[in-house]
């Protein structure tokens, strides 16, 4: 677990590094699914994890290096021109990321629910 952080802010950790924000925003472009799984059918958890999703912020992640930080938010503000923007979009994937996942059948009804919980979440949006 990160220092200072719960285990839903940890799984959506991938979500706030700028090198993966840039990826999953392309991988959207390029009308790719994308699928996060989480092995938990707790429910106040995924409540929890949607909670942190809805406080994701492009602008406030992270690289390794000053320099692609730059040119990723460079990139990522002329593709959506406003911050605003950029982080609904992220919420949005991470939404549908995570319940891409609980709609495969072969995890059964509660994944249905906790899928349900997400799509709800996207919709509110």
């Amino acid at each position: 677990m990160l220092e200072g952080m719960g285990e839903a802010e940890y799984a959506v950790r991938p979500f706030v590094r700028s090198w993966c924000i840039f990826e999953m925003t392309h991988t959207a472009r390029a009308r790719l699914r994308m699928q996060v799984a989480v092995f938990c059918v707790d429910l106040d958890y995924h409540r929890a994890l949607i909670h942190a999703i809805a406080g994701l912020s492009v602008q406030r992640a992270q690289a390794l290096k000053g320099a692609d930080k730059e040119r990723i938010d460079e990139l990522v503000l002329g593709r959506y021109r406003s911050w605003e923007a950029a982080d609904q979009h992220l919420r949005l994937l991470a939404l549908d990321a995570f319940a891409a996942w609980y709609l495969d059948p072969q995890v059964g009804d509660a994944g249905a629910r906790i899928a349900r919980l997400y799509q709800d979440k996207a919709l509110a949006l």
